[in-house]
Order: C-alpha cells, then structure tokens, then sequence
C-alpha cells in the first residue's frame, strides 16, 4: 500500500467518525471541537500529541462542509450554518395558508353565531 493512500485512508476514518458523532440538529448548545477530538482520540486510540495533529484535520473538514460550520469565540464550537438554519424552517403555501384562514374565519364566525343566540 501507499503512503498516499495510508493516509487518505487514515483520513477517512477520521471523516467517518466524525459524521457519525455530528451533534443534534436541534441542539442549541455548540459543540466544542475538543469534545470532537476526544471522540476521534478514543475511538483511534490517539494520545494526546496525535489528537493535536489531528486537530486541523477536523477544521479542514468544517471549513468544507456545506451544513456544519465552527464558530469562533468562548461560545463558538461546531454549529450548524445559518444559512442550513434558515433553510430548515417550515415554509407554508400561500394556498395553505388561506385555506387555514377561512377555517378559521368560519369556525369564528360560527363560534360568533352560536354565542349571539345564547345571549338573547
């Protein structure tokens, strides 16, 4: 085997382990690079020397990926993209919509009829 493919190799595990451990979409909470690495670490078996080499390895792959990001800062960590985040939200039909608004004008209206007759 070659060297380059020892290490794409090496990469792709890595790459696995990392989509197999990418934090809940829901999750408001960052998670922390360092808790990345020592999900890499222990399931390689890395010390602590070959976690750090490891360590741009990960930030390569956010700086990539088109829906994970990481964010800078004491809050930052890894995060979905706002744009994926705004992308997630539920978008409703504007026929949706309006046939959602005259059930309710009706169930209203209704609603206005009936108590109109208990008050007489």
């Amino acid at each position: 085997m070659s060297t380059k493919q020892k290490v794409i190799d090496s990469l792709s595990k890595v790459f696995d382990i990392i989509e197999g451990n990418l934090p809940d979409p829901n999750r408001d909470k960052t998670m922390k690079v360092e808790e990345m690495l020592q999900i890499i670490g222990a399931s390689l078996n890395l010390d602590k020397s070959n976690m750090r080499l490891i360590d741009p390895t990960v930030r390569l792959y956010f700086k990539h990926d088109d829906v994970w990001t990481i964010t800078p800062g004491a809050n930052g960590g890894i995060r979905l993209r706002t744009s994926v985040k705004k992308s997630n939200k539920k978008a409703v039909s504007p026929e949706v919509m309006a046939e959602v608004n005259a059930m309710i004008k009706a169930k209203l209206d209704n609603n206005l009829l009936s108590d109109d007759d208990d008050i007489d």
